[in-house]
């Protein structure tokens, strides 16, 4: 498959030379993205979290997502509402203990550093053409989990070589539970993160066009 047609990483977004190890980092999935429908926020603390905190010890979940109109206000409410409803315990700060932590509005230095402490980054769109939000944690040597549909699975993924694919909760939850337990299986899929992310860097993608 062809990989020019898909756009460069912003030049803003800096990729690690190389990532924290798994023994420094905790039990803690990342996920980004304005809190909007699409991004299957609800669907996550609803059906994914509560297997994820039972299956894993000490696995945390935090979402980072802008939401500055009333509407994405009134879906954050929303998630915060069903993740409670599952029996989660929600946070809106770090400092916090909590099983789900909702992040609005973060600055990209906290969002950076969250990354840098996490085990897996899920993202839950489906159908979504690119996902710049996935590439941005691949630039951090994030391992991905992806649903298996859209531009995120097939051209950054590859379809299972640069990040593991779901399309049930269940299948999500084996995936990011082995990521965030398993240190082999995470250190290849750092690795190859990075190594993903390499070739959509913007002097790269320059040269290219």
């Amino acid at each position: 498959m062809e990989k020019s047609h898909n756009p460069p990483l912003p030049p803003n977004v800096e990729v690690v030379e190389r990532s924290r190890p798994f023994e420094e980092r905790e039990p803690v999935v990342v996920m980004l993205g304005r809190f909007s429908q699409e991004k299957r926020y609800h669907w996550v603390v609803r059906e994914v979290a509560p297997r994820l905190v039972k299956e894993v010890p000490g696995a945390r979940l935090v979402i980072f997502g802008g939401a500055a109109t009333p509407t994405l206000q009134a879906y954050y409410r929303r998630v915060w509402r069903l993740a409670e409803e599952a029996g989660l315990k929600v946070a809106d700060s770090l400092d916090a203990k909590a099983d789900v932590y909702l992040i609005a509005n973060a600055p990209r230095r906290t969002i950076n550093e969250a990354m840098d402490r996490a085990r897996a980054f899920l993202h839950a769109t489906i159908n979504e053409h690119w996902g710049i939000a996935v590439a941005e944690a691949m630039a951090r040597g994030l391992p991905v989990v992806v649903h298996k549909s859209g531009g995120a699975w097939t051209d950054l993924a590859e379809e299972g070589q640069y990040g593991l694919g779901y399309e049930t909760a269940e299948e999500a939850v084996a995936a990011v539970a082995k990521m965030l337990s398993d240190r082999a299986t995470w250190s290849y899929h750092s690795a190859n993160s990075l190594k993903r992310v390499e070739n959509i860097i913007f002097d790269k993608f320059k040269i290219k066009v």
